[in-house]
């Protein structure tokens, strides 16, 4: 290897034409990275948002896919607890053997019990504020005692699902006391 003379090292220590080109470009190389980084980094991002609402419309779709298929399933069983029901009160009437009557009454306590752990709520609205978004009113009928809007009798008892509605409470619903043209008509 040769020895460098002064010439060569006085070259190197010279600033010549060609650096500050190789400056710029690398400058201008530097900018247009920063600007694929960014646009990268945005791209990454949007896709992390997606994921995160996709994966709550996935979890979403689910419950309700849930729930729908719980709807399916109960509304037959709860139409028969709501005849066992219907019959156990007939029962009563009929003067059934009390033997008997608490027999099927036990039935119908873990029927309820069963439910409750199921989450599955009874809805049993009388003498309360009407609500169109929980009970369905089949008839309204002007009442001495119950308020208007009010209701006064639960014809078939309604059913929520950790506080969604599986079936509204059919309901007969209070006019109020009847003005005295009806009252008239009605004695």
């Amino acid at each position: 290897m040769e020895p460098a003379n002064n010439d060569t090292l006085a070259a190197a220590k010279t600033p010549t034409d060609a650096v500050p080109q190789d400056v710029e470009a690398l400058k201008k190389q530097l900018t247009e990275k920063e600007a694929e980084c960014k646009d990268f980094q945005d791209k990454y991002l949007r896709a992390v948002a997606e994921l995160a609402n996709e994966r709550k419309r996935f979890i979403k779709d689910k419950e309700e896919v849930c729930f729908r298929t719980l709807q399916l399933a109960c509304g037959p069983i709860i139409q028969i607890f709501d005849h066992f029901s219907m019959g156990i009160e007939s029962a009563r009437l009929q003067k059934i053997p009390a033997d008997i009557l608490k027999g099927f009454e036990m039935i119908l306590s873990q029927f309820k019990a069963q439910l409750k752990s199921l989450s599955i709520e009874s809805i049993d609205p009388q003498n309360q504020a009407f609500d169109p978004h929980m009970h369905e009113a089949i008839a309204y009928e002007y009442h001495e005692t119950v308020p208007a809007d009010h209701v006064m009798k639960t014809v078939k008892v309604g059913y929520t699902y950790n506080q969604k509605l599986l079936r509204p409470a059919s309901v007969i619903v209070s006019k109020g006391k009847a003005p005295k043209q009806e009252q008239e008509k009605l004695a």
